[in-house]
This record gives C-alpha cells, structure tokens and sequence, in this order.
C-alpha cells in the first residue's frame, strides 16, 4: 500500500465513523426538543400501527372514571328484531358514520388542545395539562358510552343473532369499545364501525 492508498484508507474510515458520531451529536443537541415530540409519536404502515403516551395520558388511562353508567335498554324504542335485513343495514350504516364522526371529533380537539403548539405552554403547568385531559378524556368516554355504545352494541347483537356462527368477521379489536365501553388504542371506535359495517356485509339481502 503507497501513500496515496494509505491517506485515501484513513479518510474512508474516518468519513464511516463521522457519519454516526455527527448523527449521535445531532440527537444529543436536540434531546430537549425530541423529548417533547416523542412520546407524542404516532407510525402507521399497512395494518400495523404504533405510537407512544406521555405520562400524563397514562395517568388518565389509569385514573379515568369507568364507572359511568351505560343504557341498560338500548334502542328501547325500536324492535331491531322487527327490521327487515336492508332497514338494519341502514340503520347500521348511519350509526357507524355516527361513530366515525364522533371519533374524528375527538381526534381533531385533541390535536388542536393538547398538540404539538401547546407542549410547551403545558409543559409549564403539568398539573393543568393533565387536569384538561383527564376532563376531556371523562367527557368523550361519557358521550360514547351514552349516545353511541348502547346502539352500536344492540345493531352488532342483532347481527350476530341473524347471522349466527355464518360469518368469519374477527369481532376482537371491536369488543375494547363495545363490550368493554373503553376507548383505548389509535382507534377503537372505528374498529368497532368496521366490525358492525363487515357483517352488515355477511348479512343476507
């Protein structure tokens, strides 16, 4: 090995070690900022998603009332077993754009009170940051298990009792919401419309 190959070997490792270290450095400059953003993460690719809680939406997961009541006589007013497959159908449809619409809801008063512009206000007053969330939080699994969970749950019945061990649709993702009122994960209640909607379609016409 000449001069030249010596020189130009110890350049081309040492651009291999500087391309990690500049790295590592960048990340440690911005550890602070990442810090924020982070728990606040969320990846979707194909079927898989995942994403991360800050503390203070643990603490909401872990002090959140479950104790609010749930409609013990959903659609009291309506016989769905009196509904022909296509009026159930219908009603199915409307209730889980009902649900989607709501899920949207709170996504987007979510973003817009507790995202990414308002870290740093909230990072201030943490006490007051997870006091909103957790009334916030409160309010939404309310409005669900009374407006919407009562009705979702007697159309997904009334499906399955018509359709009885004739379809294939995997109801697990759907009992967080339904079965269970809860309102955990990316998106439980729209895991929930998709169950409802996917034997809407088993259902005969």
């Amino acid at each position: 090995m000449d001069g030249f190959e010596l020189i130009a070997s110890l350049v081309e490792s040492a651009t291999k070690i500087a391309w990690p270290a500049a790295a590592f450095a960048c990340v440690w400059i911005m550890r602070d900022d990442l810090r924020k953003l982070l728990p606040r993460a969320y990846f979707k690719h194909g079927e898989f998603e995942a994403g991360f809680y800050t503390g203070q939406e643990s603490v909401v997961e872990q002090v959140i009332d479950h104790n609010v009541t749930v409609n013990a006589q959903p659609l009291a007013v309506r016989n769905l077993q009196d509904f022909s497959n296509a009026e159930l159908r219908d009603l199915a449809t409307d209730t889980t754009t009902r649900m989607r619409n709501f899920e949207r809801s709170i996504k987007q008063e979510r973003n817009h009170r507790f995202g990414f512009d308002n870290i740093l206000y909230y990072d201030s007053s943490r006490n007051d940051y997870t006091e909103r969330l957790l009334k916030q939080s409160n309010e939404n699994l309310h409005r669900w298990r009374s407006d919407y969970q009562p009705d979702a749950v007697a159309i997904r019945d009334e499906l399955l009792r018509r359709l009885g061990p004739n379809h294939d649709v995997d109801l697990h993702r759907a009992r967080v919401a339904l079965d269970h009122g809860m309102l955990a994960g990316p998106s439980p209640i729209a895991d929930a419309a998709t169950a409802i909607e996917m034997l809407c379609h088993a259902l005969p016409d």
